[in-house]
Protein backbone atom coordinates (compact mmCIF):
# COMPACT_ATOMS: atom_id res chain seq x y z
CA UNK A 1 0.00 0.00 0.00
CA UNK A 2 1.53 3.44 -0.94
CA UNK A 3 1.16 6.72 1.18
CA UNK A 4 -0.47 9.53 -0.70
CA UNK A 5 1.88 13.00 -0.90
CA UNK A 6 -0.20 14.58 1.84
CA UNK A 7 0.31 11.74 4.38
CA UNK A 8 3.98 11.66 3.61
CA UNK A 9 4.41 15.59 3.77
CA UNK A 10 2.62 15.16 7.21
CA UNK A 11 4.73 12.78 8.44
CA UNK A 12 8.05 14.57 7.53
CA UNK A 13 6.26 17.72 9.17
CA UNK A 14 5.70 15.84 12.76
CA UNK A 15 8.92 14.61 12.40
CA UNK A 16 10.45 17.88 11.99
CA UNK A 17 8.17 19.74 14.79
CA UNK A 18 9.04 16.79 17.37
CA UNK A 19 12.81 16.40 17.20
CA UNK A 20 13.01 19.32 18.94
CA UNK A 21 10.52 19.08 21.54
CA UNK A 22 12.19 15.87 22.35
CA UNK A 23 15.18 17.29 22.44
CA UNK A 24 14.00 20.45 24.78
CA UNK A 25 12.19 17.61 27.19
CA UNK A 26 15.68 15.40 27.04
CA UNK A 27 17.96 18.71 27.86
CA UNK A 28 15.48 19.58 30.84
CA UNK A 29 15.43 16.15 32.22
CA UNK A 30 19.23 16.19 32.13
CA UNK A 31 19.41 19.81 33.98
CA UNK A 32 16.80 18.75 36.46
CA UNK A 33 18.95 15.66 36.96
CA UNK A 34 22.43 17.84 37.53
CA UNK A 35 20.20 20.34 39.83
CA UNK A 36 19.24 17.30 41.79
CA UNK A 37 22.60 15.91 42.12
CA UNK A 38 23.78 18.98 43.20
CA UNK A 39 21.38 19.20 46.01
CA UNK A 40 21.87 15.88 46.97
CA UNK A 41 25.91 16.45 47.41
CA UNK A 42 25.19 19.56 49.50
CA UNK A 43 22.93 17.79 51.57
CA UNK A 44 25.82 15.39 51.85
CA UNK A 45 27.84 17.85 52.86
CA UNK A 46 25.58 19.31 55.46
CA UNK A 47 26.56 15.90 57.24
CA UNK A 48 29.67 16.93 58.67
CA UNK A 49 28.94 20.52 58.78
CA UNK A 50 25.78 20.60 60.58
CA UNK A 51 24.63 22.65 57.69
CA UNK A 52 26.44 25.41 58.08
CA UNK A 53 27.93 25.94 54.31
CA UNK A 54 25.62 28.48 53.60
CA UNK A 55 26.51 30.16 56.81
CA UNK A 56 30.28 30.59 56.45
CA UNK A 57 29.31 33.06 53.61
CA UNK A 58 27.22 32.79 50.31
CA UNK A 59 25.10 29.98 48.32
CA UNK A 60 27.71 26.79 47.64
CA UNK A 61 28.64 26.75 43.92
CA UNK A 62 28.56 23.49 41.81
CA UNK A 63 29.73 22.51 38.88
CA UNK A 64 29.63 19.51 37.12
CA UNK A 65 33.16 17.96 34.99
CA UNK A 66 32.16 14.53 33.85
CA UNK A 67 31.49 12.06 36.46
CA UNK A 68 33.29 14.51 39.16
CA UNK A 69 31.09 17.75 40.42
CA UNK A 70 33.21 20.75 42.23
CA UNK A 71 31.45 22.44 45.29
CA UNK A 72 32.64 26.14 45.97
CA UNK A 73 31.97 27.96 48.87
CA UNK A 74 32.83 31.30 48.86
CA UNK A 75 33.81 33.03 52.36
CA UNK A 76 33.68 36.89 51.48
CA UNK A 77 34.04 37.66 55.38
CA UNK A 78 37.96 36.51 54.87
CA UNK A 79 40.03 40.11 54.34
CA UNK A 80 42.86 37.37 52.80
CA UNK A 81 43.00 36.27 49.89
CA UNK A 82 40.68 37.61 48.01
CA UNK A 83 37.99 35.32 46.40
CA UNK A 84 38.54 32.77 49.15
CA UNK A 85 36.58 30.02 49.39
CA UNK A 86 36.18 26.39 50.56
CA UNK A 87 36.63 23.72 47.15
CA UNK A 88 35.50 20.11 47.21
CA UNK A 89 35.94 17.89 44.62
CA UNK A 90 33.26 14.49 44.86
CA UNK A 91 31.76 11.64 42.73
CA UNK A 92 28.16 10.03 43.09
CA UNK A 93 28.38 6.30 43.77
CA UNK A 94 25.82 4.04 42.28
CA UNK A 95 24.13 3.41 45.91
CA UNK A 96 23.82 7.10 45.63
CA UNK A 97 26.48 8.26 48.37
CA UNK A 98 28.53 10.75 47.33
CA UNK A 99 32.98 9.87 47.71
CA UNK A 100 33.99 12.77 48.55
CA UNK A 101 37.96 12.70 46.99
CA UNK A 102 39.31 16.41 48.65
CA UNK A 103 38.03 19.78 50.44
CA UNK A 104 40.64 22.51 50.89
CA UNK A 105 40.48 25.32 52.50
CA UNK A 106 42.87 28.82 52.12
CA UNK A 107 46.32 27.71 53.32
CA UNK A 108 46.48 31.68 54.68
CA UNK A 109 43.77 33.88 55.37
CA UNK A 110 42.84 36.79 57.61
CA UNK A 111 39.87 35.65 59.66
CA UNK A 112 38.22 39.44 60.83
CA UNK A 113 39.08 42.99 61.42
CA UNK A 114 37.67 45.14 64.12
CA UNK A 115 38.82 48.65 64.65
CA UNK A 116 37.53 51.73 67.16
CA UNK A 117 37.98 55.45 66.63
CA UNK A 118 41.32 56.85 66.90
CA UNK A 119 43.20 52.72 67.41
CA UNK A 120 44.92 50.95 64.22
CA UNK A 121 42.74 48.18 62.81
CA UNK A 122 43.12 44.56 64.71
CA UNK A 123 42.98 41.53 62.16
CA UNK A 124 43.58 37.49 63.46
CA UNK A 125 44.96 35.47 60.79
CA UNK A 126 45.83 31.44 60.25
CA UNK A 127 48.22 29.73 58.27
CA UNK A 128 47.62 25.65 57.61
CA UNK A 129 50.75 23.68 56.59
CA UNK A 130 48.97 20.38 55.76
CA UNK A 131 45.63 19.47 55.02
CA UNK A 132 43.84 15.91 53.86
CA UNK A 133 39.71 15.22 53.67
CA UNK A 134 38.25 12.61 52.77
CA UNK A 135 34.35 11.12 53.22
CA UNK A 136 32.15 8.86 51.91
CA UNK A 137 28.59 10.77 53.14
CA UNK A 138 25.05 9.37 52.10
CA UNK A 139 22.86 11.79 52.33
CA UNK A 140 19.78 9.66 52.56
CA UNK A 141 21.33 8.15 55.70
CA UNK A 142 20.35 4.77 54.21
CA UNK A 143 23.62 3.67 54.49
CA UNK A 144 27.07 4.57 57.42
CA UNK A 145 28.50 7.50 56.35
CA UNK A 146 32.22 8.29 57.39
CA UNK A 147 34.69 11.45 57.11
CA UNK A 148 38.25 11.84 58.32
CA UNK A 149 39.77 15.25 58.51
CA UNK A 150 43.51 16.06 59.13
CA UNK A 151 45.08 19.40 59.29
CA UNK A 152 48.60 20.34 60.23
CA UNK A 153 50.94 22.81 61.25
CA UNK A 154 49.03 25.86 61.92
CA UNK A 155 49.58 29.17 63.22
CA UNK A 156 47.61 31.89 64.68
CA UNK A 157 48.45 35.45 64.49
CA UNK A 158 47.13 38.67 65.76
CA UNK A 159 48.15 41.89 64.77
CA UNK A 160 47.74 43.53 68.24
CA UNK A 161 49.68 40.59 69.15
CA UNK A 162 52.89 41.89 71.33
CA UNK A 163 56.64 40.88 69.42
CA UNK A 164 57.72 37.09 69.89
CA UNK A 165 53.26 36.05 70.76
CA UNK A 166 52.64 32.95 68.75
CA UNK A 167 49.81 30.03 68.69
CA UNK A 168 50.77 26.86 67.39
CA UNK A 169 49.36 23.41 66.59
CA UNK A 170 51.08 20.42 65.06
CA UNK A 171 48.06 18.74 64.00
CA UNK A 172 44.12 18.91 64.42
CA UNK A 173 41.80 15.63 63.07
CA UNK A 174 38.39 14.84 63.08
CA UNK A 175 36.83 11.38 62.36
CA UNK A 176 33.66 10.57 62.53
CA UNK A 177 30.59 8.22 61.72
CA UNK A 178 26.69 9.03 61.22
CA UNK A 179 23.83 6.47 61.15
CA UNK A 180 20.53 6.85 60.27
CA UNK A 181 17.00 4.55 62.16
CA UNK A 182 13.91 3.63 60.65
CA UNK A 183 12.70 6.85 61.33
CA UNK A 184 15.25 9.15 59.28
CA UNK A 185 16.74 10.08 62.69
CA UNK A 186 20.67 10.32 63.06
CA UNK A 187 22.99 9.28 65.45
CA UNK A 188 26.76 10.44 65.10
CA UNK A 189 30.20 9.23 66.41
CA UNK A 190 33.40 11.35 66.62
CA UNK A 191 36.50 11.66 68.09
CA UNK A 192 38.74 15.30 67.43
CA UNK A 193 42.19 15.47 68.57
CA UNK A 194 44.43 18.74 68.74
CA UNK A 195 48.49 18.03 69.30
CA UNK A 196 51.04 19.61 70.27
CA UNK A 197 50.00 23.23 71.55
CA UNK A 198 52.46 25.48 72.04
CA UNK A 199 51.81 29.12 72.92
CA UNK A 200 53.69 32.62 74.22
CA UNK A 201 52.01 35.68 74.89
CA UNK A 202 54.15 38.82 76.45
CA UNK A 203 52.35 41.39 78.70
CA UNK A 204 52.81 45.05 77.98
CA UNK A 205 55.56 45.45 80.33
CA UNK A 206 56.98 42.45 77.69
CA UNK A 207 57.39 39.60 80.62
CA UNK A 208 56.49 36.09 78.70
CA UNK A 209 53.95 33.74 79.74
CA UNK A 210 54.40 30.47 78.26
CA UNK A 211 51.78 27.70 78.00
CA UNK A 212 52.08 24.24 76.24
CA UNK A 213 49.78 21.51 75.79
CA UNK A 214 50.25 17.47 74.76
CA UNK A 215 47.43 16.99 73.25
CA UNK A 216 43.50 17.69 73.80
CA UNK A 217 41.40 15.00 72.53
CA UNK A 218 37.03 15.20 71.96
CA UNK A 219 34.81 11.83 71.72
CA UNK A 220 31.10 12.84 71.37
CA UNK A 221 27.83 10.80 70.29
CA UNK A 222 24.49 12.23 69.32
CA UNK A 223 21.60 9.40 69.01
CA UNK A 224 18.11 10.36 67.28
CA UNK A 225 18.93 13.55 65.88
CA UNK A 226 16.24 15.06 64.07
CA UNK A 227 17.70 17.06 60.84
CA UNK A 228 14.25 19.33 60.66
CA UNK A 229 14.67 20.40 63.86
CA UNK A 230 18.30 21.06 63.93
CA UNK A 231 17.65 23.20 60.49
CA UNK A 232 15.02 25.64 62.54
CA UNK A 233 16.86 25.57 65.43
CA UNK A 234 20.11 27.27 63.38
CA UNK A 235 17.45 29.80 61.34
CA UNK A 236 15.95 30.87 65.39
CA UNK A 237 19.22 31.61 66.42
CA UNK A 238 20.28 33.43 63.62
CA UNK A 239 17.09 35.43 64.06
CA UNK A 240 17.54 35.75 67.62
CA UNK A 241 21.43 37.31 66.64
CA UNK A 242 20.13 39.99 64.08
CA UNK A 243 17.77 41.26 66.33
CA UNK A 244 20.18 41.89 69.30
CA UNK A 245 20.44 45.61 70.15
CA UNK A 246 23.64 47.13 71.51
CA UNK A 247 23.66 47.36 74.96
CA UNK A 248 22.29 50.84 76.12
CA UNK A 249 24.60 52.20 79.15
CA UNK A 250 22.65 52.65 82.37
CA UNK A 251 19.85 50.52 81.12
CA UNK A 252 19.34 47.05 82.48
CA UNK A 253 20.47 43.89 79.66
CA UNK A 254 17.98 41.71 78.77
CA UNK A 255 16.23 40.18 75.32
CA UNK A 256 13.79 42.28 73.73
CA UNK A 257 9.85 41.11 73.67
CA UNK A 258 10.74 39.92 69.82
CA UNK A 259 13.73 37.49 71.33
CA UNK A 260 11.79 36.07 74.40
CA UNK A 261 8.96 35.22 71.82
CA UNK A 262 11.80 33.43 69.15
CA UNK A 263 13.11 32.18 72.12
CA UNK A 264 10.32 30.84 73.37
CA UNK A 265 10.15 28.72 69.71
CA UNK A 266 13.47 27.44 70.46
CA UNK A 267 12.31 25.65 73.48
CA UNK A 268 9.24 23.97 71.53
CA UNK A 269 12.22 22.93 68.60
CA UNK A 270 14.00 21.45 71.16
CA UNK A 271 11.26 19.08 72.25
CA UNK A 272 12.19 16.03 70.51
CA UNK A 273 15.52 17.32 69.22
CA UNK A 274 17.48 14.46 70.50
CA UNK A 275 17.29 11.33 72.21
CA UNK A 276 20.78 11.40 73.84
CA UNK A 277 24.11 13.06 73.66
CA UNK A 278 27.61 12.68 75.47
CA UNK A 279 30.66 14.56 75.15
CA UNK A 280 34.00 14.13 76.88
CA UNK A 281 37.67 15.53 76.86
CA UNK A 282 40.96 15.52 78.22
CA UNK A 283 44.15 17.31 78.56
CA UNK A 284 47.35 15.58 78.69
CA UNK A 285 50.32 17.55 79.46
CA UNK A 286 49.61 20.92 79.99
CA UNK A 287 52.82 23.10 81.36
CA UNK A 288 52.72 26.76 82.32
CA UNK A 289 55.48 28.98 82.63
CA UNK A 290 55.52 32.52 84.23
CA UNK A 291 57.14 35.13 85.61
CA UNK A 292 55.58 33.86 89.36
CA UNK A 293 56.55 30.09 88.73
CA UNK A 294 55.89 26.96 86.90
CA UNK A 295 53.05 24.52 86.68
CA UNK A 296 51.89 21.14 85.29
CA UNK A 297 48.84 19.27 85.48
CA UNK A 298 49.06 15.19 83.62
CA UNK A 299 45.80 15.63 82.76
CA UNK A 300 41.72 17.12 83.08
CA UNK A 301 39.01 15.32 81.88
CA UNK A 302 35.78 16.93 81.97
CA UNK A 303 32.63 14.92 80.49
CA UNK A 304 28.87 14.95 80.38
CA UNK A 305 25.85 13.13 78.87
CA UNK A 306 22.28 13.99 78.56
CA UNK A 307 19.36 11.42 77.83
CA UNK A 308 15.32 12.82 77.03
CA UNK A 309 13.46 9.41 77.37
CA UNK A 310 9.92 8.68 78.61
CA UNK A 311 8.80 12.42 78.98
CA UNK A 312 11.72 12.56 81.56
CA UNK A 313 15.54 14.10 81.49
CA UNK A 314 18.64 13.16 83.12
CA UNK A 315 22.08 14.88 83.01
CA UNK A 316 25.49 13.65 84.43
CA UNK A 317 29.14 15.53 84.36
CA UNK A 318 32.22 14.49 85.12
CA UNK A 319 35.32 16.42 85.99
CA UNK A 320 38.78 14.98 87.25
CA UNK A 321 41.90 16.79 87.41
CA UNK A 322 45.13 14.49 88.38
CA UNK A 323 49.45 14.86 88.21
CA UNK A 324 49.02 18.42 89.84
CA UNK A 325 52.55 19.63 90.14
CA UNK A 326 53.62 23.21 91.21
CA UNK A 327 57.00 23.53 92.13
CA UNK A 328 56.24 27.36 92.90
CA UNK A 329 54.73 25.80 96.24
CA UNK A 330 56.84 25.84 99.33
CA UNK A 331 58.33 22.56 100.40
CA UNK A 332 56.15 22.80 103.20
CA UNK A 333 52.88 23.38 101.84
CA UNK A 334 53.24 20.54 99.66
CA UNK A 335 51.34 18.01 101.63
CA UNK A 336 48.08 20.27 101.62
CA UNK A 337 48.09 20.78 97.94
CA UNK A 338 45.93 18.31 95.99
CA UNK A 339 47.78 16.26 93.70
CA UNK A 340 43.56 14.90 92.67
CA UNK A 341 40.25 16.32 92.15
CA UNK A 342 37.51 14.27 90.77
CA UNK A 343 33.95 15.42 91.11
CA UNK A 344 30.99 13.79 89.45
CA UNK A 345 27.33 15.67 89.24
CA UNK A 346 23.75 13.92 88.57
CA UNK A 347 19.92 15.22 87.81
CA UNK A 348 17.91 12.53 87.36
CA UNK A 349 14.18 11.90 86.99
CA UNK A 350 13.62 15.73 85.99
CA UNK A 351 9.89 15.86 83.85
CA UNK A 352 10.45 17.10 80.63
CA UNK A 353 6.98 19.05 80.51
CA UNK A 354 7.35 20.66 83.50
CA UNK A 355 10.55 21.78 82.58
CA UNK A 356 9.46 23.18 79.46
CA UNK A 357 6.60 24.94 81.31
CA UNK A 358 8.95 26.71 83.54
CA UNK A 359 11.32 27.90 81.05
CA UNK A 360 8.64 29.29 79.06
CA UNK A 361 7.25 31.14 82.46
CA UNK A 362 11.18 32.24 82.53
CA UNK A 363 10.70 34.07 79.47
CA UNK A 364 7.76 35.72 80.07
CA UNK A 365 7.57 39.72 81.58
CA UNK A 366 7.43 40.25 84.41
CA UNK A 367 8.51 36.76 85.26
CA UNK A 368 8.94 36.44 89.07
CA UNK A 369 12.15 34.87 89.99
CA UNK A 370 10.97 33.88 93.62
CA UNK A 371 8.24 31.69 92.17
CA UNK A 372 10.16 30.20 89.14
CA UNK A 373 12.78 29.14 91.54
CA UNK A 374 10.24 27.44 94.14
CA UNK A 375 8.85 26.20 91.05
CA UNK A 376 12.56 24.67 90.12
CA UNK A 377 12.71 23.08 93.38
CA UNK A 378 8.95 21.40 92.55
CA UNK A 379 10.70 19.78 90.27
CA UNK A 380 12.52 17.32 92.67
CA UNK A 381 9.39 16.54 94.04
CA UNK A 382 8.54 13.98 91.55
CA UNK A 383 8.91 10.10 92.32
CA UNK A 384 12.97 9.39 90.98
CA UNK A 385 14.02 12.85 90.41
CA UNK A 386 17.18 13.70 92.23
CA UNK A 387 20.00 16.43 91.95
CA UNK A 388 23.55 16.08 93.78
CA UNK A 389 26.72 15.03 93.61
CA UNK A 390 27.30 11.49 93.06
CA UNK A 391 30.86 11.37 93.75
CA UNK A 392 33.61 13.58 95.41
CA UNK A 393 37.24 12.56 95.33
CA UNK A 394 40.59 14.77 96.44
CA UNK A 395 44.17 13.40 97.11
CA UNK A 396 46.75 15.68 98.96
CA UNK A 397 49.67 14.14 100.72
CA UNK A 398 48.14 10.77 102.79
CA UNK A 399 44.56 12.41 102.76
CA UNK A 400 41.82 10.68 101.18
CA UNK A 401 38.54 12.65 100.84
CA UNK A 402 35.34 11.93 99.58
CA UNK A 403 31.99 12.70 99.52
CA UNK A 404 28.39 13.08 98.36
CA UNK A 405 25.25 15.13 98.62
CA UNK A 406 22.29 15.54 97.35
CA UNK A 407 19.62 18.78 97.16
CA UNK A 408 16.61 18.19 99.19
CA UNK A 409 13.08 19.64 98.54
CA UNK A 410 11.83 21.61 101.42
CA UNK A 411 7.84 21.93 102.20
CA UNK A 412 7.98 25.59 102.25
CA UNK A 413 9.57 26.01 98.64
CA UNK A 414 12.83 26.53 99.19
CA UNK A 415 15.49 23.89 98.83
CA UNK A 416 18.40 22.20 101.40
CA UNK A 417 21.76 20.40 100.59
CA UNK A 418 23.40 17.86 102.23
CA UNK A 419 26.69 16.77 102.24
CA UNK A 420 28.56 13.33 103.20
CA UNK A 421 32.20 13.94 103.78
CA UNK A 422 34.63 10.95 104.77
CA UNK A 423 38.28 12.24 105.41
CA UNK A 424 40.84 9.12 105.61
CA UNK A 425 44.71 10.15 106.22
CA UNK A 426 43.64 12.89 107.96
CA UNK A 427 45.55 12.51 111.42
CA UNK A 428 48.96 11.58 109.22
CA UNK A 429 48.30 14.81 107.14
CA UNK A 430 48.16 16.74 110.07
CA UNK A 431 51.43 15.31 111.74
CA UNK A 432 53.31 16.34 108.05
CA UNK A 433 51.96 19.75 108.47
CA UNK A 434 53.07 19.88 112.38
CA UNK A 435 56.27 18.59 111.45
CA UNK A 436 57.08 22.06 109.01
CA UNK A 437 57.65 24.99 111.36
CA UNK A 438 57.11 27.37 107.72
CA UNK A 439 53.69 25.71 107.34
CA UNK A 440 52.53 26.72 111.58
CA UNK A 441 49.77 29.08 110.30
CA UNK A 442 47.66 26.36 109.08
CA UNK A 443 47.45 24.33 111.66
CA UNK A 444 44.79 25.96 113.89
CA UNK A 445 42.62 25.43 110.29
CA UNK A 446 43.58 21.79 110.47
CA UNK A 447 42.56 21.49 113.81
CA UNK A 448 39.17 22.70 113.90
CA UNK A 449 38.35 21.15 110.96
CA UNK A 450 39.43 18.08 112.51
CA UNK A 451 37.13 19.09 115.61
CA UNK A 452 34.28 19.51 113.78
CA UNK A 453 33.96 16.00 112.67
CA UNK A 454 33.00 12.53 113.94
CA UNK A 455 35.73 9.71 114.49
CA UNK A 456 34.10 6.54 112.18
CA UNK A 457 36.82 3.26 111.93
CA UNK A 458 39.55 5.52 111.79
CA UNK A 459 38.49 7.77 109.82
CA UNK A 460 36.99 11.69 110.08
CA UNK A 461 33.35 11.58 109.32
CA UNK A 462 31.17 15.50 108.75
CA UNK A 463 27.64 15.28 107.78
CA UNK A 464 26.74 19.12 107.06
CA UNK A 465 23.45 20.57 106.16
CA UNK A 466 22.87 23.79 104.81
CA UNK A 467 19.05 24.86 105.15
CA UNK A 468 17.17 28.17 105.55
CA UNK A 469 20.30 30.08 106.09
CA UNK A 470 21.60 27.75 108.63
CA UNK A 471 24.86 25.58 108.51
CA UNK A 472 25.22 22.35 110.64
CA UNK A 473 28.05 20.28 111.06
CA UNK A 474 27.13 16.61 112.19
CA UNK A 475 23.89 18.12 113.79
CA UNK A 476 25.58 21.27 115.49
CA UNK A 477 25.12 24.52 113.53
CA UNK A 478 27.73 27.11 112.91
CA UNK A 479 28.32 30.54 112.57
CA UNK A 480 25.18 32.89 112.89
CA UNK A 481 21.58 31.89 112.86
CA UNK A 482 20.08 34.22 110.22
CA UNK A 483 16.34 33.62 111.87
CA UNK A 484 17.31 34.25 115.35
CA UNK A 485 16.11 37.87 117.10
CA UNK A 486 18.21 40.53 117.13
CA UNK A 487 19.02 43.16 119.48
CA UNK A 488 17.28 46.54 119.04
CA UNK A 489 19.41 48.83 117.11
CA UNK A 490 21.57 45.98 115.22
CA UNK A 491 20.79 45.64 111.42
Amino acid sequence: MKLSRTLWLALAGAVLVLQPAQAQTDQAQTDQAQTDQAKSLLDALSLVTGGALIALGQAPQVTQDGDQFHVRVPLPKLVTPADSAIDAAATQLDTGAWQVTSVSFPQTATLWVTSQPGKPPVSTGYTIGRQSVQAQLDPTLASPSSYAIALGDIALTDSAAQPGDHLTLGSLTWDGTITGDTKGLMNTRSVASADNWDMVAHSSAGVPATISLRSLKVRSSIDGLDRTRILHLRENLAAIAANQSPPVPGQPSGPSPQQREQIRAMLEIFTGLLSAMSVEESFQGLHVETASGTGDIGEMRFAMAGQARNDHIAVQSDIGVSDMAFPAVPAAFAPIVPRRVALRTAISGIQAEGLRRLLREAMMDGANPVALQSRAIALLNEPGARAGIESLSVEAGPLLLQGSGRVRPLPDGTAAFDLHLTAHGLDSLIALVQAEPKAQQVMPMLFMVRGMGKPESGDTVWDIAFAHGITTVNGAPIGPNPNAPRPPGKP
